[in-house]
């Protein structure tokens, strides 16, 4: 199944990725400076990054189809 929405225009879709990798870089860079922990997706897991860049698995995620 592909999960994605189809976006017609390639421009459209190129500067809305494209703005979504600038605001998640950004809010990276913010939450390592003020020593908050950073949250992501790896291989199905949810992931918790420490501010001393060790990791713990918080749980696995389920990914269901959207209708």
């Amino acid at each position: 199944m592909d999960y994605k929405k189809v976006i017609p225009d390639s421009k459209e879709r190129d500067i809305l990725i494209e703005a979504g990798k600038s605001a998640a870089a950004r809010a990276i860079r913010i939450s390592k400076a003020l020593n908050l922990p950073i949250h992501y997706i790896k291989d199905g897991m949810l992931i918790k990054e420490l501010p001393d860049g060790s990791t713990k698995v918080i749980k696995k995620i389920i990914r269901v189809a959207s209708k």
